[in-house]
Formats: C-alpha cells, structure tokens, sequence
C-alpha cells in the first residue's frame, strides 16, 4: 500500500507533537478546566493559569523569533468592541468584582481565538485541529455510554427481563454535569466528524466515525435538551444547504431506488415506521419530570431577566450578575437558584444591556458579512470542514437562543477554534500590509493582553487562596484557624461578594 500524502504527513514527528499538544490541551480544557468547577476549585485555576501561561509563553516566543505581525481577520474591530462593551458594563456593575471574571474569561476566549489563526495560518493542519478535538470528544462519548449502560443496568437488575423497556427516562449528562452543556458540545462536533466522514476515503476511520456518530445521536436524545435538538436541526439544515456534490452522490440510491416500485414501497413503509418510532420515543423523552411546559419553561428564567433589563436597559446590571436577579424574583430556598437567565442575548440584555446587545449585532453582522464575500472563494480541499464549522456555529446559535451554553468556558474555546477555521484562510494580509505601521502596533495587542489576563489570574489565586484553605480548615473541624483564614481572604479581596455571602 503506498502512503496518501495525509498519511505521510500524519508519521512526520512535528506532526505527531502537534497532534499530542493539541490531544492534551483539549482534554485540559473539556474534561478537566473548562467547565464551571474550573472557575471555583481553587487546584484548577492554578493549573489552568500554569497552562495559560506555558501555551502563551511558547505561542507568543515563536511569534517574536519569526517576525509575525497581528494575525488580523475581517472581525477584528468587531471583536474588539464587542470585549469593550463588556469591560464598559463591568465598570457600571452592581458588581464589578465579580463582573471582571467574566470580562476575563472572554479576554482569554479571544486571545485563544487570535492563537488558532496564527497557527492555521503557519503550518498547522485545519483537519489535524478537528481530529484531535473528536479524539478528545469520543471520550466524552465514552463516559455517557457508560452513564447510560449503568442507568439501565440498574433497571434491569431490578426488574430484569420481566420488564426491559424502563418506565421511566433519563437525561444524560456525561462527564460534564449538565445535559444542555452535553447537547451544545455535541453539536459543536458531530457537524465536524460529519464533515471528516465526507472526505474520508480510508475504511477504518470511515467505520469509526460512524460509530462515533451514531454514539453521538444517542447522547443527544439523552439528554432531552429541546433547545439542543433545535439547535440540531438547525445544524442539519445548514449542512444540507451547503454541502456540494450531495445531489451527485444521491442521485445512485434514488436510481436504484425508483427503478422498482417494490423498492419505493419497501423504504416508504420503513420511513413511515422509522418516523412513528421516532416520535413515540421524542414523546417519551419529553415527558420527564425535568420539564415544564411549552414556553413556560423559559419565561420562568425570563421574566425575572426583563424586569432586570428595565431598571438599567443602557449598561444592564453587569456581567455574571444574572444570579443575583433571580434572587430577587424568586425564593432560594425552596427554588433552586440560577446564575443563568437559559437564553444568550436574553442574559446579555440583562447583564449588558442594549450596550452589550448592540456589541453582538456588530459582530455578527460583520462575521455575516464577511462570511458571505469570500464563501465563493474557498479552496475546494478546505470547503468540507468549513462547511461542518458553519454549521455548528449555526446549530449552537440556535441553542443559545434557550441556553446560555455559550457562558461554558470550554464551549467557548470551542466556538474559538470554529470561528478560526473560517476565517483564517484567506484573510491573510499582503506582505506590505503585514509590515505596516498599523499591523506592527496591532501586534502589540497580544502579549499586553496576554500579560493582563495572566497577571489577574495570579493576582485572584493569590486572593482567594485563603479563602479555600478556611474551608478545608473548617470542614476539618478547625475552627479558629479557618476563622483566621476567612479573615485574611476579606483583607485580600474586599470586593468578593462570596466572602459577604459566606458570612
């Protein structure tokens, strides 16, 4: 067998590096620092700061020992605002302090955004970035399998083969504590392996990302996310829509198909089957406990959301500040409290008002705008995997409509390197563009913000590092010593609305 050129470029051992940084960077921030447990145990945010750090140091050095200028895109203004509406509403918080976390998480987002250009743009294989990211999800796949096999396990040893159909349902959540953030990574990937499976000519992995697909779809009705399942729609929908060639490679079955009438009838009996299926098993899903009816499912979330937005419709009440409006409207306990209002610009509404609001219509319109330029102009080898990245951007945005997924910082990431994928190629500027004065003083902007975001993240360990040694102190029965520790962790961070909280 003569090796493809993929797969001699697969053996190269720069390939092999890359394809193990990348492995171990994604597991990082999927399984183990990406989640909402990332931004409060205090273990994490040293390692996820450690790692911030090494990635930047060794991106930012290889940028200034090869002369590279800002990796400009057509959103870069966009981009930039829509970061400085959410700084501006900080500082009009009923919050700022903790407001800040979230402008620095979306700092990081869009420096991790700028990281994945630069490295498309010199050498890094946009199909190398998609595998590893399905490596690292298949282990998701994995643990909600397993989530699965044991919830009917528990079933069967009760009731065994007298009853195998389980009475009841359930709503999968994998490793990631949350079956709406299970749905949105899963349509943040299936679109990608789909788009992988398209251009795969090799058999083997072929067969696997059908079964990681077909893993894939059942986690996805696990996990009873309406807005998930829309948001797959959605994503289906603009695959269909962009892919090329689909009519070619369909026009063979539906020869084969119409050439007998029996044919026609066997598969329109098997659809009708398949449908009624399908809709008995949507209808059961549907009837857990979990969900409320129809609309009234959000309006509990938005009502308190609207009334926020109106006591401060210009700057909102602030980011991350969501939590506190729901307190007001609701009472905790007996309600359990949301830090969420389960919808993205309704919460951005809330937290950064129509200043916030009008930032995301710029940057949409401008990836929008752009988007519909230069789709024309993309290289026929590369047009598979975008179109599988527009159509995750497509089915996530739909979701964030009923969630607000988008606030999960490893869906951000992800959502980072989407975006990347599409506009890297071509947006690359002329050469004496790349040397203009502009472009040099624009390159400036990564390692200052890099420096910012690093030194806040050090500065917050540091600050709240008493505080969770308090807790363990407590939790161990050492009263004056955590007392002693909850006072210096006030000393240290005043502005922590946590500490008033705990007290």
């Amino acid at each position: 067998m003569i090796p493809t050129r993929q797969h001699k470029e697969s053996i190269r051992p720069g390939y092999l590096a890359q394809e193990a940084a990348l492995i171990l960077l994604f597991s990082y921030v999927i399984l183990v620092g990406g989640g909402m447990d990332g931004l409060v145990d205090t273990k994490r945010r040293i390692m996820t700061t450690f790692l911030f750090v090494a990635v930047g140091v060794v991106w930012l050095a290889s940028r200034y020992l090869h002369h590279r200028s800002f990796p400009a895109t057509a959103v870069d203004a966009a981009l930039l605002g829509y970061v400085a509406a959410h700084a501006v509403t900080a500082a009009a918080s009923m919050d700022p302090r903790r407001s800040a976390i979230y402008v620095w998480i979306l700092g990081a987002s869009v420096l991790i955004f700028y990281l994945f250009v630069d490295v498309l743009r010199h050498g890094w294989p946009d199909e190398l970035l998609v595998k590893t990211l399905l490596i690292v999800g298949s282990v998701v796949l994995a643990l909600g399998a397993l989530e699965l096999a044991g919830w009917y396990g528990a079933w069967h040893a009760v009731w065994g083969w007298a009853r195998p159909i389980p009475a009841t349902t359930m709503r999968a959540s994998g490793s990631l504590g949350d079956p709406n953030w299970l749905a949105a990574l899963l349509n943040l990937m299936w679109p990608l392996a789909l788009a992988r499976l398209w251009t795969t000519r090799r058999r083997l992995p072929r067969l696997l990302l059908i079964l990681w697909l077909a893993v894939a779809g059942i986690l996805l009705y696990f996990t009873s996310s309406r807005g998930g399942w829309l948001g797959t729609i959605g994503a289906a929908v603009t695959l269909l829509l962009l892919a090329q060639g689909l009519h070619r490679r369909l026009q063979g079955p539906i020869d084969w198909l119409m050439a007998h009438k029996w044919r026609f009838a066997v598969v329109g009996l098997i659809t009708i089957g398949a449908g009624i299926l399908g809709a008995t098993l949507l209808s059961r899903q549907l009837a857990h406990p979990s969900h409320a009816s129809g609309l009234e499912a959000r309006l509990y979330f938005w009502r308190p959301a609207w009334a926020a937005f109106r006591s401060s419709p210009i700057f909102g009440t602030g980011p991350f500040t969501y939590g506190e409006t729901f307190l007001r409207a609701r009472s905790i306990p007996p309600e359990r409290v949301f830090s969420v209002a389960h919808s993205y610009p309704i919460n951005l509404a809330t937290e950064s008002g129509l200043l916030g609001l009008a930032g995301l219509a710029w940057l949409t319109l401008t990836l929008a705008h752009h988007l519909w330029r230069s789709w024309g102009e993309l290289p026929a080898e590369g047009r598979p995997v975008r179109v599988g990245a527009m159509a995750a951007l497509v089915g996530c945005a739909i979701h964030s409509q009923f969630d607000s997924v988008a606030n999960v910082p490893y869906v951000s990431v992800i959502l980072a390197l989407l975006l990347a994928l599409l506009l890297a190629p071509g947006s690359t500027q002329s050469s004496s563009r790349r040397q203009s004065p502009r472009r040099r003083a624009m390159a400036w902007l990564l390692p200052l913000g890099w420096l910012v975001l690093v030194g806040t993240a050090v500065w917050s360990i540091r600050a709240t590092l008493p505080f969770s040694r308090g807790l363990a102190a407590a939790s161990a029965g050492r009263w004056r010593e955590a007392a002693a520790l909850f006072d210096a962790a006030i000393r240290r961070d005043p502005g922590l609305a946590t500490y008033d909280l705990q007290a």
